[in-house]
């Protein structure tokens, strides 16, 4: 099963939207998938905004139940930050991508701790 595509023509005017109200810089330098801010901050909050978009998008098929919520929040703690946001564009550059959730989730997955162990039912050692 594929997930969802992220529509990034909605979610670019709701990030904008958000940015206007605190008078950020939207103004821009490219075109098309290449489309940049010239703020290096709100540049940065772009990326993390469009991942925390493409991983509520939905599950790919096969995943365990919670995977992508875990991943979701771990994404916003850290993609606003500009070392990972930095790191985010490197890994889609490397890779060829475009930003969209196999991207997302390969990233992610790979910095993310992993999910803590499930306790066995029964367990009364809470």
């Amino acid at each position: 099963m594929n997930a969802p595509r992220l529509d990034e023509g909605s979610e670019r005017e709701a990030f904008e939207a958000e940015i206007r109200k605190d008078a950020g810089d939207l103004s821009t330098f490219g075109s098309g998938v290449n489309l940049h801010y010239r703020n290096s901050a709100v540049n940065n909050a772009w990326g993390g905004w469009k991942a925390r978009a493409a991983l509520s998008t939905g599950r790919l098929g096969g995943e365990a139940e919670g995977d992508d919520a875990r991943r979701l929040v771990w994404a916003m703690d850290n993609m606003g930050l500009n070392l990972t946001s930095f790191a985010f564009m490197a890994h889609v550059l490397a890779r060829g991508g475009t930003g969209d959730y196999s991207d997302c989730v390969t990233f992610i997955d790979a910095r993310m701790p992993p999910a803590p162990a499930a306790k066995p039912q029964g367990d009364s050692n809470a």
